[in-house]
């Protein structure tokens, strides 16, 4: 238990500073006529002109000559134009990611694991795709494969930041004399998502792993056949490109 707490103190105290910096309000802009203009800079060029949207969402771009600006307070100081932000790209998209699972229950088996999943930016919102990973098993010294499905829901938002629930779903095979079957796998995982670009960004999030094994022992005086789930809580570092 207290290594679960511990799990989630780390990823609090990583995605506070980003959460923080995640409301974008609008950008101010004070004419020399006395008027004041609220919305989100798209373009700017110094001691020429710049062009503004009263919604990110809208159509409609106003553009103000820099000769009739007095003054320009921006929403989030950055070096980036916020423009690159506000666009993801559809097609072909790759995951990667590391992390950790510790065990719960009964079975508390920690281990690390390295992922990977490739598919189809359907949408800004939605993600589909395939991956395996391999997931070793600290205390067992035994790694595991997991072939898998991925579905990911990401909220669009109009800065670098946006959060996104993902699932993967699939069956795993234990990595030791040949490729032995161990059982469903199930990881349901929510996060937030750090953008470079329209194509690239970071990756952190928490989430809870199942992983049923076959348990078949036959005794002499018990025989047991079930399936046991040596399930985690998780947390994970990726990077999609």
């Amino acid at each position: 238990m207290q290594k679960i707490l511990l799990l989630l103190s780390l990823f609090f105290s990583l995605l506070a500073p980003v959460v923080a910096q995640n409301s974008l309000g609008p950008d101010v802009i004070y004419l020399k006529n006395g008027s004041v203009v609220y919305g989100y800079i798209i373009e700017l060029i110094p001691e020429q002109k710049l062009k503004l949207k009263q919604n990110l969402s809208d159509a409609d771009v106003e553009v103000y000559l820099m000769e009739h600006v007095d003054r320009i307070v921006r929403s989030v100081q950055t070096d980036y134009p916020r423009a690159k932000y506000q666009k993801t790209h559809i097609g072909y998209k790759g995951f990667v990611d590391a992390g950790v699972t510790i065990g719960t229950g009964l079975n508390e088996m920690t281990r690390i694991e390295f992922n990977t999943s490739h598919g189809y930016q359907i949408s800004p919102a939605f993600f589909l795709g395939a991956g395996t990973g391999v997931h070793v098993y600290i205390d067992q010294s035994t790694a595991v494969i997991p072939i898998f499905l991925e579905m990911r829901g990401t909220v669009p938002t109009q800065s670098r930041f946006a959060p996104f629930l993902t699932v993967r779903g699939g069956y795993s095979f234990m990595a030791s004399d040949g490729l032995y079957e161990m059982g469903w796998y199930l990881a349901p995982a929510s996060g937030l998502k750090v953008k470079v670009n329209d194509r690239t960004a970071w990756n952190i999030s928490l989430g809870y792993t199942a992983q049923w094994f076959h348990f078949d022992y036959d005794g002499y005086y018990i025989n047991i056949n079930e399936y046991v789930n040596l399930g985690g809580v998780s947390l994970k570092l990726g990077f999609e490109f």
